[in-house]
Protein backbone atom coordinates (compact mmCIF):
# COMPACT_ATOMS: atom_id res chain seq x y z
CA UNK A 1 0.00 0.00 0.00
CA UNK A 2 2.74 2.04 0.32
CA UNK A 3 4.34 2.38 -2.58
CA UNK A 4 0.72 3.10 -4.55
CA UNK A 5 -0.18 6.08 -1.95
CA UNK A 6 3.19 7.58 -2.57
CA UNK A 7 3.49 7.06 -5.73
CA UNK A 8 -0.18 7.99 -6.63
CA UNK A 9 0.75 11.40 -4.01
CA UNK A 10 4.04 12.77 -5.59
CA UNK A 11 5.70 11.18 -3.11
CA UNK A 12 8.43 9.27 -5.34
CA UNK A 13 11.48 9.00 -2.70
CA UNK A 14 9.25 7.49 -0.39
CA UNK A 15 7.68 5.45 -2.94
CA UNK A 16 11.34 4.07 -4.50
CA UNK A 17 12.58 3.48 -0.83
CA UNK A 18 9.36 1.18 -0.29
CA UNK A 19 9.46 -0.33 -3.22
CA UNK A 20 13.40 -1.10 -2.76
CA UNK A 21 12.20 -2.51 0.42
CA UNK A 22 9.73 -4.58 -0.80
CA UNK A 23 12.17 -5.98 -3.02
CA UNK A 24 14.70 -6.77 -0.34
CA UNK A 25 11.62 -8.68 1.61
CA UNK A 26 11.21 -10.77 -2.16
CA UNK A 27 7.81 -9.05 -3.36
CA UNK A 28 8.25 -9.22 -7.12
CA UNK A 29 7.85 -6.23 -9.17
CA UNK A 30 4.87 -6.92 -11.67
CA UNK A 31 3.23 -8.31 -8.41
CA UNK A 32 4.16 -4.48 -7.06
CA UNK A 33 2.83 -2.84 -10.77
CA UNK A 34 0.10 -4.79 -10.45
CA UNK A 35 -0.92 -3.12 -7.05
CA UNK A 36 -0.55 -0.05 -8.31
CA UNK A 37 -2.48 -0.32 -11.19
CA UNK A 38 -5.03 -1.37 -8.90
CA UNK A 39 -4.57 1.54 -6.96
CA UNK A 40 -5.55 4.00 -9.60
CA UNK A 41 -8.33 1.73 -11.06
CA UNK A 42 -9.72 2.57 -7.53
CA UNK A 43 -9.16 6.33 -8.22
CA UNK A 44 -10.89 5.81 -11.47
CA UNK A 45 -13.55 4.09 -9.86
CA UNK A 46 -14.57 6.80 -7.35
CA UNK A 47 -14.10 9.69 -9.99
CA UNK A 48 -16.56 7.58 -12.19
CA UNK A 49 -19.59 7.49 -9.19
CA UNK A 50 -18.48 11.13 -8.75
CA UNK A 51 -19.21 11.74 -12.58
CA UNK A 52 -22.70 9.84 -11.52
CA UNK A 53 -23.33 12.63 -9.11
CA UNK A 54 -22.39 10.71 -5.79
CA UNK A 55 -20.02 13.09 -3.14
CA UNK A 56 -16.59 12.06 -2.67
CA UNK A 57 -16.59 10.85 0.63
CA UNK A 58 -19.46 8.41 -0.30
CA UNK A 59 -17.82 7.28 -3.32
CA UNK A 60 -14.45 6.59 -1.35
CA UNK A 61 -16.82 4.33 1.16
CA UNK A 62 -18.73 2.11 -1.70
CA UNK A 63 -15.04 1.25 -2.49
CA UNK A 64 -14.60 -2.81 -1.73
CA UNK A 65 -12.27 -3.46 -0.84
CA UNK A 66 -12.69 0.13 1.32
CA UNK A 67 -9.87 2.19 1.90
CA UNK A 68 -8.21 1.93 5.32
CA UNK A 69 -9.40 4.52 7.37
CA UNK A 70 -6.08 5.99 8.12
CA UNK A 71 -5.44 6.31 4.40
CA UNK A 72 -8.72 7.72 3.46
CA UNK A 73 -7.88 11.59 3.83
CA UNK A 74 -4.17 10.92 1.15
CA UNK A 75 -6.76 9.18 -1.25
CA UNK A 76 -9.12 11.78 -1.29
CA UNK A 77 -6.57 14.19 -2.38
CA UNK A 78 -5.63 11.73 -4.58
CA UNK A 79 -8.92 11.39 -6.51
CA UNK A 80 -8.68 15.53 -6.42
CA UNK A 81 -5.02 15.76 -8.00
CA UNK A 82 -5.83 13.39 -10.75
CA UNK A 83 -7.29 14.55 -14.37
CA UNK A 84 -9.55 12.00 -15.84
CA UNK A 85 -7.42 12.19 -19.10
CA UNK A 86 -3.92 11.84 -17.02
CA UNK A 87 -5.39 8.77 -14.93
CA UNK A 88 -6.08 7.23 -18.00
CA UNK A 89 -2.81 7.90 -19.05
CA UNK A 90 -0.79 6.62 -15.87
CA UNK A 91 -3.35 3.29 -16.20
CA UNK A 92 -1.78 2.98 -19.95
CA UNK A 93 2.02 3.67 -18.61
CA UNK A 94 0.94 0.82 -15.89
CA UNK A 95 -0.46 -1.53 -18.29
CA UNK A 96 2.90 -0.88 -20.74
CA UNK A 97 4.94 -1.75 -17.99
CA UNK A 98 3.45 -4.89 -17.10
CA UNK A 99 3.22 -6.22 -20.30
CA UNK A 100 7.29 -5.07 -20.67
CA UNK A 101 8.54 -7.11 -17.42
CA UNK A 102 7.10 -9.81 -19.11
CA UNK A 103 7.84 -9.81 -23.07
CA UNK A 104 11.64 -8.06 -22.81
CA UNK A 105 14.83 -8.63 -21.53
CA UNK A 106 14.85 -5.59 -20.03
CA UNK A 107 15.81 -5.33 -15.99
CA UNK A 108 12.19 -5.91 -14.17
CA UNK A 109 13.40 -4.32 -11.45
CA UNK A 110 14.88 -0.77 -13.37
CA UNK A 111 11.64 -0.58 -15.35
CA UNK A 112 9.34 -0.90 -12.58
CA UNK A 113 11.43 1.97 -10.98
CA UNK A 114 11.53 3.73 -14.01
CA UNK A 115 7.52 3.44 -14.78
CA UNK A 116 6.92 4.86 -10.51
CA UNK A 117 9.06 7.71 -10.61
CA UNK A 118 7.44 8.77 -13.72
CA UNK A 119 3.92 8.72 -12.75
CA UNK A 120 5.37 10.35 -9.15
CA UNK A 121 6.93 13.15 -10.93
CA UNK A 122 3.77 13.82 -12.97
CA UNK A 123 1.68 13.79 -9.40
CA UNK A 124 3.89 16.47 -8.26
CA UNK A 125 3.96 18.45 -11.01
CA UNK A 126 0.02 18.27 -10.29
CA UNK A 127 0.02 19.04 -6.97
CA UNK A 128 2.59 21.86 -7.61
CA UNK A 129 0.26 23.27 -9.78
CA UNK A 130 -2.75 22.90 -7.15
CA UNK A 131 -4.78 20.54 -9.45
Amino acid sequence: DDVCHYVAAGQTEKALASFSKLLNEGAEPISIIRNVTYHFNKILTCMGMMEQGEMIDKAIMRLSPPIIFFRKSTFKMQVSLWPKDRLLNVLELLYKCERDCKTTNMPVEEMVSFTLMQIGSAAAKLSRRGY
